[in-house]
């Protein structure tokens, strides 16, 4: 399964493209194949993840939750990563709030979706 990964995400990270181009994950889960949305820093990368409403998100200001976008920062040397940025939105595409408030740093786990995506963003 790993290997499958990671040839999906190396075949979406060598396409160029100009504009947000969601590759699946898994179901209802997609990252941002655009390069040109990523961002580098000394000790790692960001990219962006959407997150399609499966029925678990909580309605905001009383209107149903369509997907999320969520902004995920990776620290390449001590294998973590953390969310810096949530955008929700709903259902008419109407952004319903934002969350710019980077999140605690967490353990990238072994074989995780994490774990393929930073092999191929921290070389």
């Amino acid at each position: 399964m790993k290997k499958i990964l990671t040839v999906l995400v190396l075949l979406m990270l060598s396409q160029n493209t100009f504009a947000a181009n969601w590759f699946e994950l898994e179901p209802n889960h997609y990252i941002d194949v655009d390069k040109s949305s990523y961002g580098y820093t000394s000790r790692g990368a960001t990219f962006w993840m959407k997150f399609l409403n499966d029925g678990g998100m909580e309605n905001i200001e009383n209107q149903k939750v369509s997907y999320v976008l969520t902004q995920v920062e990776i620290d390449c040397p001590y294998k973590k990563y953390r969310i810096r940025s949530i955008k929700a939105y709903g259902t008419n595409g109407r952004h319903l709030g934002t969350f710019d408030e980077p999140g605690a740093w967490q353990n990238i786990y072994p074989n995780s979706i994490f774990d393929v995506v930073r092999e191929k963003l921290c070389k």
